[in-house]
């Protein structure tokens, strides 16, 4: 458990707890809300797979209520995140800033491999959410996870940062056949579930591209309750055919609307808004340019103000749409009865 806010700027290479899977962390992690800035992790070891504040977490493992300020990962080898390379359990934690990047396979916001695969046991990301890019020049890079098993479940979840696969003389996962790429995941495995989360960043790939979830087979698994990033970019929220998909919506996170709310032509009769801007950017900025933890802290605070403005000022529009339809629905009841009035003359 952590009991303060820890600054690893010091460290030229930070070298991951549980560095490999011979010597996995085992038991359960609690960041206690703190947060773990400036992480930096430059890993020339290939084939030494998992690479993260926490490299991998073994069986039954899991990190909750932990911050990562400006991670910046750049490895060699795969399963990369910015919290582990491998894990089980993510509860309740959050990435912000910065990059984590592979040469070979599966970078994730959060961690590149979700769950364990050799031995079928499924892994979870709850109430957790990132603003940072995942870059795989090899395969694999998703907004929280890059890989997921079996039965694996997402919910309650937000993923903000870019989600770039490229092919640039990186090495392709031999249990896959390309790039692939998800806003949230980028692999997701038959009965995996995403369910009540938003992708909201950039996603590009060469092959296989979702929105949400990439994936190069038609796996069968779940989407539902989910927002996902349509301004960007025409691909589909889910690559697989056999995705299944329940209230899933495309937002343009650009566009602003007009609502003919009376009967009149003037400005008086028609709604005009658009989505709020929450300057990504500028969070972005505050949390990369090196700044300490409690000015980092003092950004975030902002932006959570300014995304509570925001939604009072989407609860005035709602509120002014809900007395234009009961000013609609009484001019048409006065319509009818004029109606019936005329009629019986």
């Amino acid at each position: 458990m952590l009991a303060n806010n820890i600054d690893l700027s010091a460290y030229d290479s930070w070298t991951p707890i549980g560095k490999n899977r011979n010597l996995p962390f085992y038991g359960t992690f609690d960041g206690n809300g703190y947060v773990v800035s400036n992480l930096k992790i430059v890993f020339n070891k290939k084939y030494d797979l998992g690479v993260g504040l926490f490299g991998n977490a073994g069986l039954g493992s899991e990190i909750k209520n932990l911050g990562m300020i400006n991670p910046f990962i750049h490895s060699e080898s795969g399963w990369v995140g910015s919290i582990a390379g491998s894990c089980f359990k993510v509860t309740n934690c959050y990435s912000i800033g910065g990059s984590v990047t592979t040469t070979c396979y599966d970078a994730g916001g959060l961690t590149g491999v979700l769950g364990n695969n050799s031995e079928s046991k499924p892994g979870y990301i709850g109430y957790s959410y990132s603003t940072t890019n995942a870059i795989s020049m090899g395969s694999q890079a998703g907004g929280l996870a890059a890989y997921a098993t079996k039965d694996s479940v997402i919910e309650y979840s937000f993923a903000i940062g870019d989600v770039v696969v490229t092919d640039k003389g990186g090495e392709i996962n031999p249990l896959t056949a390309g790039c692939i790429a998800g806003g949230i995941m980028a692999n997701a495995q038959d009965g995996c579930l995403i369910r009540n989360c938003a992708a909201l960043g950039n996603v590009s790939g060469k092959d296989y591209i979702g929105m949400i979830a990439g994936n190069e087979t038609n796996s069968i698994y779940t989407v539902e309750n989910c927002i996902y990033n349509l301004a960007d970019s025409l691909n589909a929220p889910c690559y697989s055919p056999n995705a299944i998909l329940n209230n899933v919506v495309g937002v343009n996170l650009s566009s602003s609307f007009v609502l003919q709310i009376g009967i009149h032509s003037q400005k008086s009769s028609q709604l005009e808004f658009s989505i709020p801007d929450l300057n990504l950017s500028s969070l972005e900025y505050s949390v990369t340019s090196g700044v300490e933890v409690e000015s980092t802290l003092d950004a975030i605070d902002k932006f959570l103000e300014k995304l509570w403005q925001d939604s009072s000022a989407l609860g005035a529009i709602e509120n002014r749409l809900e007395s234009a339809l009961e000013e609609i629905s009484a001019a048409y009841d006065n319509l009818v009865s004029t109606q019936s009035t005329i009629r019986d003359a």
